[in-house]
């Protein structure tokens, strides 16, 4: 991970806790665990727990149609959620996991743009949601 400059992990898994990633967040080259838990890979419901003082973040809901999400149905959760907007809580963010066979890359941008218009919300890369977990969620 080091040479590819790589830094977070994604791990999917039927049976794990945030414990069970101690080992591997003790490295020095990874600062975070993204957490999809197997069933929808959104089981956590948006859970962060910290490990070796690095995130694991679980997926919130799935962008996976017919069984869990839809564009409209995913803003619409997403824009109910708590603490929207407190970022010193893991309520104020999410990782959505997108089933690359009943969604496309436009159906991504469409809900990007839907958030965007609501204002509350920044759709980013999982670098910089790490980074803004990492240095204001409180552990």
């Amino acid at each position: 991970m080091d040479k590819s400059g790589q830094r977070i992990v994604n791990v999917i898994a039927d049976e794990a806790t945030a414990d069970d990633f101690t080992a591997l967040l003790k490295e020095d080259g990874i600062d975070a665990v993204l957490f999809y838990q197997f069933n929808g890979y959104s089981e956590l419901g948006g859970k962060i727990e910290f490990v070796a003082d690095k995130p694991v973040i679980g997926g919130r809901f799935s962008l996976w149609s017919p069984d869990f999400y839809n564009v409209t149905t995913l803003v619409a959760a997403l824009a109910a959620l708590p603490n929207l907007t407190d970022s010193t809580r893991s309520d104020g963010y999410s990782l959505i996991p997108v089933h690359a066979w009943s969604h496309t890359l436009s159906d991504v941008l469409e809900a990007a743009a839907l958030l965007e218009k609501d204002g509350r919300f920044d759709v980013v890369m999982p670098g910089e949601l790490v980074r803004r977990v990492a240095g204001n969620v409180k552990s």
